[in-house]
């Protein structure tokens, strides 16, 4: 999540996507290691792009805010995102390893439980990266 918010830091409007999706690839491939479970990076990314149709909305609309700081701010739009996009990775990250958990015990999570799971979390990551 840090390393995402420190990427967060670079000006350039709308690229962030193509900054954070691989980088929260790699996180994907992390968390399933510690988890015992065997995963490549493309299988990461993936699973990235399952979750985010999940949660899409939710992430389209925050791309948006982070693209439209950078654009009307552009000397300080990547102070303003980093905080927002270390909660972001937090709760993709808490989403991920519950989804890796449970398709490895055959289980498939509803939308709904990833949808609570990725809120709660996000707040989770809003409260610690203010520590």
């Amino acid at each position: 999540s840090a390393i995402c918010a420190g990427a967060a830091l670079q000006p350039i409007p709308f690229a962030d996507t193509f900054v954070l999706t691989p980088i929260q690839g790699y996180m994907g491939t992390r968390i399933a290691a510690v988890r015992g479970i065997p995963i490549s990076r493309n299988d990461a990314l993936t699973t990235i792009t399952e979750i985010s149709g999940t949660i899409g909305l939710g992430l389209l609309a925050q791309q948006l805010v982070i693209g439209a700081y950078k654009t009307f701010i552009p000397s300080a739009g990547g102070l303003f995102t980093a905080p927002m996009v270390f909660a972001l990775t937090y709760g993709i990250g808490r989403v991920m390893d519950q989804y890796l958990i449970s398709k490895s015990k055959g289980q498939i999570l509803s939308k709904e439980v990833l949808k609570e799971i990725y809120r709660k979390a996000k707040e989770e990551g809003k409260k610690e990266q203010s520590e």
